[in-house]
């Protein structure tokens, strides 16, 4: 469920970057993507720091990958 609200919000963030990158002449032409994808790739950056925190065999058991003996 999580990971579905998730996904409702980027999807909604991307809406709304559209359509603040569209203004106020209502024409959303090829050239007002440039800010929406800057901005979407901005706040993907922010899980980097969580990612960054995991452990390195951090779902090595959901993957299938035996852990290294400790």
């Amino acid at each position: 469920m999580t990971q579905q609200i998730g996904l409702a919000l980027g999807v909604s963030f991307g809406g709304m970057m559209l359509h603040l990158a569209r203004g106020a002449g209502g024409a959303l032409t090829p050239d007002r993507f440039t800010f929406p994808f800057l901005a979407i790739g901005l706040v993907t950056l922010l899980a980097l720091p969580v990612y960054l925190s995991l452990d390195k065999d951090a779902g090595a058991a959901i993957s299938g990958r035996n852990r290294a003996p400790a």
